[in-house]
């Protein structure tokens, strides 16, 4: 009797660890399977490259025009007159360089705070981060695409919602 108990108990706690470990594997597995982008996430949507950096993507219609080492994303040619601004990038060498945004914007742009962030499983950050933009302080959006040599893109004129800054954020790939 005490032996068929004790057996009994000894299969109860193998039956609860190896249905631990599966638990852990199946959410381990979802969780890596629901990172990575698919390609069907992204019909409609082409490949912007940046020699030397990497890759990402942005909806088709989008204009990119890339200037030494600042990138406009925009609804229409920067040549043109009103165009909205959809990200606006830096590719800079470990510093944080906001001296292309004062002279391009014509405003003195600093940052202030991280208000919150999240990392991908491709080592680009989606942030809110607040800047102080002439006299005014303003949160804006910013995707790290986080190599050696960072790059980070601004939803500068509000115009990005979240959705489609983390698709951009985890299309990136490294070159």
């Amino acid at each position: 009797m005490v032996r068929k108990l004790k057996k009994a108990i000894l299969l109860t706690i193998a039956a609860l660890c190896i249905l631990v470990v599966l638990s852990f594997l199946f959410i381990a597995f979802f969780t890596w399977y629901f990172d990575i982008p698919k390609a069907s996430d992204y019909i409609g949507w082409k490949d912007v490259s940046i020699e030397g950096y990497g890759r990402f993507k942005v909806p088709e219609e989008w204009i990119v025009t890339q200037n030494d080492d600042v990138m406009f994303i925009t609804d229409k040619p920067i040549e043109e007159e009103n165009y909205n601004i959809y990200l606006i990038g830096t590719i800079k060498e470990n510093v944080i360089d906001y001296i292309s945004f004062n002279i391009l914007l014509g405003e003195d742009v600093k940052r202030k705070e991280l208000i919150r962030s999240q990392v991908f499983s491709n080592s680009t950050h989606y942030a809110h981060i607040e800047y102080v933009i002439g006299d005014k302080s303003e949160i804006k959006q910013l995707i790290d695409l986080g190599s050696s040599n960072n790059i980070d893109l601004i939803a500068w004129d509000d115009l990005v919602d979240e959705e489609t800054m983390i698709k951009i954020a985890r299309s990136f790939t490294r070159a």
